[in-house]
């Protein structure tokens, strides 16, 4: 079975502490681990390069490779605005695919802007999505009550993978 993970915004495997490596790094990489320990899969986690020394693809173990991937500057961005560069890394994930004719029998995404990513491959292959939340924006904004409130892209999109 090969899987596609999709970690747009931060490399499961960049230290922790870092520009957004946090919590959802540590879940995915785990997870990652954890399901290659079953005979025949394999999983290509694919990635925004996010310093110009970290580029194309590193294998991890002989069954988890980590796929850097061109989607807006190669450095560190605010996830508040890497919603403006999901269009090219979509982009470029896809070609990734024709261009090493892979197929997928799963993609797994974690966050809005993966899902988003995910979504247009699933469209793209008819590969099966499976999407999950860690948080909600709509409960984010509900118990922040006005100090704080997220992205209404985020909301919008939550709202149509859900659907």
């Amino acid at each position: 079975m090969n899987i596609c993970v999709i970690s747009y915004h931060s490399c499961p495997f960049s230290p922790l502490g870092l520009e957004s490596a946090g919590g959802m790094n540590v879940y995915i990489r785990e997870l990652s681990f954890a399901l290659s320990n079953f005979p025949n899969v394999r999983i290509d986690i694919f990635t925004r390069i996010q310093h110009k020394d970290l580029k194309g693809i590193k294998n991890i173990s002989d069954k988890i490779r980590i796929i850097h991937l061109k989607g807006g500057p190669e450095c560190f961005i605010n996830k508040r605005n890497l919603y403006y560069y999901i269009e090219e890394f979509g982009e470029n994930l896809i070609n990734f695919i024709l261009t090493n004719r892979l197929k997928y029998e799963i993609i797994y995404t974690h966050y809005w802007l993966f899902g988003l990513i995910g979504k247009r491959i699933k469209n793209k292959f008819n590969f099966p999505l499976i999407h999950n939340y860690h948080t909600l924006a709509f409960m984010k904004n509900k118990l922040a009550r006005g100090k704080y409130k997220e992205n209404p892209n985020r909301l919008n999109a939550e709202r149509f993978l859900f659907h």
